[in-house]
């Protein structure tokens, strides 16, 4: 493993999309420029999942789900034990340690605006019960009636950016008033804040593959503060499991074909 190259690139491998996200001027550009994050792997406030159609298995369906946030799920950030309170205050110290680690000025106030906006995402997202409804969770709506569930949202630019313009006609909404909730939110929070989000989505996806600095910070909160794990693999190991889960199909069809 090539420690000292990643050492050295420090976050090249993530810039262009850092400064793409810092060069937008209005909230016209978010639709498009989540949809492009999302292609990237990086979270959202919500995103998309490719399955059979649960009420017709001949066809595949793109449903759209609640997502975005830091924490596990919206009970860490609205029920109050000494547990989630604890997760809470760690998560915010953590933004903000990842944010100054990649430069930002104003690493404590962006970090207070990102968790306040996941905390307002949460308190719309559906809880454990309800997302295991299988009836509920199934809502099919014609592309044309996006508009009226998400007023603001530009789905026909979100759509174009995910490369899904021309290929469908439909898609399921698995949580509907939650996607009406994040509309008003997308109109009524700052673009700044936004912008301060996203880039926290992208540092967050990206970080386990970033400088040590990152590598120790996120595992720090993500493996030994939610998860009490002690200590980190070795790169190697974590580049080898990655390699391993990445590669399956495409190995698969090689011995398919041969064998």
């Amino acid at each position: 493993m090539d420690e000292a190259g990643v050492e050295t690139a420090g976050l090249k491998p993530i810039e262009g999309s850092l400064k793409a996200i810092a060069a937008l001027r209005d909230k016209a550009s978010l639709p498009a420029t989540m949809a492009s994050l999302t292609i990237m792997g990086v979270g959202s406030p919500f995103v998309p999942f490719i399955h059979q159609d649960n009420k017709d298995s001949t066809k595949y369906v793109v449903d759209l789900y609640q997502h975005g946030l830091g924490l596990p799920d919206r009970d860490y950030y609205l029920k109050d034990t000494d547990k989630y309170r604890e997760s809470r205050t760690q998560y915010r110290a953590h933004i903000e340690k990842m944010l100054a680690l990649a430069g930002d000025a104003e690493a404590a106030k962006n970090a207070q605006a990102i968790f306040a906006l996941e905390t307002e995402l949460a308190k719309a997202q559906w809880d454990k019960v309800a997302n295991r409804d299988p009836v509920k969770t199934y809502n099919k709506f014609e592309l044309a009636k996006l508009d009226a569930l998400a007023p603001g949202f530009d789905f026909k630019a979100w759509l174009t950016a995910a490369g899904m313009t021309g290929r469908l006609d439909y898609l399921i909404i698995s949580q509907p008033s939650y996607l009406t909730a994040f509309a008003k939110l997308l109109q009524s929070t700052p673009l700044e804040t936004w912008k301060a989000y996203l880039q926290w989505q992208l540092l967050r996806e990206f970080a386990p593959y970033l400088p040590k600095a990152f590598v120790d910070e996120n595992f720090a909160f993500y493996g030994t503060a939610l998860r009490g794990i002690p200590e980190n693999r070795p790169r190697w190991k974590r580049g080898v499991e990655l390699v391993e889960g990445s590669m399956g199909e495409a190995l698969g069809k090689l011995y398919v074909a041969k064998h």
